[in-house]
């Protein structure tokens, strides 16, 4: 299984044979083709996406230090994202069910785009083969956890909530179990379901990521004629350095995608 193993990296110099900069490529063992990168960036997790962290006040986001109406006085100390990697979240299918606020951001129709150009089902047009990168802030940087190949993002296009796979019931059983503080047990059972991927096809894992933006980042010490080779099982992920460089100061109302919908 891919999950759970660090994805290594090389930097080269410019790819000669590939044309258009802009572009991210797959190298799928006999040629290099265009694809397409999403761009997400999750909350980070003192349960590291697995199970609920409990309260904290430092390296959490707005939502999580919120207080709810369930428990006036008291913070949610969660973010949705923060079970996607439990294998309750998997909800009797074979994949693994995800809450991505980038993807439940996103307009449904450009979800619909990204997926019918990875299925090649664009009439005239060749397929572009999506890839989903997660990241996540650390201090001052910005971290390149995983990759996802094979996204659905279905779940995102129609708006599908955590009851419509019973995971409302795992979520409030979760948090009912959590320390320190508790999440909010209503709060959890009350979001969406984004996406889905099965996990043979994520690569990586939490707290031994890549720094893309920040001190001694690879935005600092690439060059702009350099390219990212990232490990994807067996096929290599080439980015080169605009798509860094695009991270910077993004806000992330929605999947950075490169080429844009």
């Amino acid at each position: 299984m891919a999950y759970g193993k660090s994805i290594e990296y090389t930097i080269v110099e410019e790819l000669f044979h590939l044309d258009g900069r802009d572009f991210p490529f797959i190298f799928d063992g006999d040629s290099w083709k265009p694809c397409r990168v999403s761009i997400s960036k999750w909350s980070s997790s003192l349960g590291e996406w697995t199970v609920f962290g409990g309260y904290r006040s430092s390296e959490a986001d707005s939502f999580h230090r919120s207080t709810c109406k369930h428990r006036p006085g008291f913070p949610r100390a969660f973010n949705h994202e923060e079970l996607n990697f439990n294998e309750g979240m998997a909800g009797g299918t074979k994949h693994q069910l995800m809450h991505d606020p980038a993807v439940e951001m996103n307009d449904p129709w450009d979800l619909e785009l990204i997926m019918q150009a990875h299925t090649g089902r664009i009439e005239g047009q060749e397929r572009l083969e999506n890839f989903h990168i997660v990241t996540r802030r650390s201090g001052q940087k910005l971290l390149l956890g995983f990759v996802m190949e094979d996204v659905n993002y279905e779940p995102g296009m129609i708006g599908m909530d955590f009851s419509a796979y019973c995971l409302d019931t795992f979520r409030e059983h979760e948090a009912i179990f959590s320390d320190p503080l508790e999440p909010c047990v209503d709060c959890v059972q009350r979001g969406w379901v984004s996406m889905a991927v099965d996990l043979l096809n994520c690569h990586g894992v939490y707290g031994n990521e890549l720094a893309l933006t920040g001190n001694d980042s690879l935005l600092e010490t690439m060059r702009p004629n350099q390219w990212l080779i990232l490990s994807v099982g067996r096929r290599r992920l080439a980015l080169p350095y605009s798509v860094i460089e695009s991270l910077k100061g993004y806000r992330w109302g929605e999947l950075l995608c490169h080429p844009p919908v």
